[in-house]
């Protein structure tokens, strides 16, 4: 379970918002992680959204309003896949910011709620939760980013300091898989060979699996999970530069479909 020491994280995924990305920086596109002040849940560097979408920004505008998902958020059978779920509406709570869709927010906000007290940490974000409504009638986007960015943290520190390992490596995998599938998705239709380098994550992929692989066998044979573990070994061949040093827009395409239809899968189970 070891860090790498050093690798280049471009950070596509997941799930927390930067400090310099809230305050208005410009967001760099590759990340450093000996140098990056990246959370780190159990040994994994969690992917942040907010970072990716900023550095994404600066190779062109972007549709954000029709990235935001409306998929109805039903609570999973059990604490596993709630866990994935939770990871993946944080993601899509990170699409509703960039966007500036209050309706969205509010309801990907409830969500959270719900879900978070499934996961045994509602209370830790009830206040996040209170703040993010304020902030949303006050027009305060960036107090609105910044709470999203501690709600979801909270929840990852809170389940750090329950020694609960296995949610929080869901929680992570959630992010990632939402963060990997917006990015994708925008590249799949509007691609650019340098902005294809967000996807460059066989550093952090590998991780990735390797926390998965540490999952209980029970966990990672059951059929949801065992489609987790095939789509992280399918992106982690796909998410490698090509003879030119980027990542081909076939890839790009095939990493989309992958990363869409295990979410697809999380969302209806």
């Amino acid at each position: 379970m070891a860090l790498s020491d050093r690798f280049i994280l471009f950070l596509g995924i997941s799930t927390v918002l930067a400090t310099g990305a809230s305050q208005g920086q410009d967001a760099p596109a590759v990340i450093d992680i000996g140098s990056a002040e990246a959370p780190i849940v159990s040994s994994t560097v969690v992917p942040i959204p907010m970072e990716i979408f900023c550095a994404l920004d600066k190779f062109g505008s972007h549709d954000w309003g029709r990235m935001v998902d409306d998929r109805v958020v039903e609570a999973g059978p059990d604490r596993g896949h709630t866990a994935l779920l939770f990871g993946l509406v944080i993601s899509q709570g990170f699409v509703a910011v960039q966007a500036e869709d209050k309706q969205e927010v509010m309801r990907l906000g409830q969500s959270v709620q719900r879900l978070a007290k499934l996961l045994g940490v509602g209370d830790a974000v009830d206040g996040r939760l209170k703040i993010i409504s304020e902030s949303l009638r006050d027009g305060s986007w960036d107090a609105v980013k910044q709470e999203f960015d501690r709600t979801r943290q909270t929840v990852l520190d809170t389940m750090a300091g329950m020694r609960d390992r296995e949610l929080t490596t869901l929680v992570a995998l959630g992010g990632w898989l939402g963060g990997t599938e917006v990015v994708a998705e925008i590249l799949s239709a509007d691609y650019s060979a340098e902005a294809s380098d967000l996807l460059n994550q066989t550093g952090l992929l590998g991780q990735l699996i390797a926390d998965f692989q540490q999952l209980p066998e029970s966990i990672r044979q059951a059929e949801l999970f065992a489609e987790v573990g095939t789509t992280l070994a399918k992106c982690q061949t796909l998410m490698v530069a090509d003879a030119s040093g980027h990542i081909s827009q076939l890839n790009v395409q095939e990493i989309h479909r992958a990363a869409n239809a295990l979410t697809e899968a999380i969302y209806s189970n």
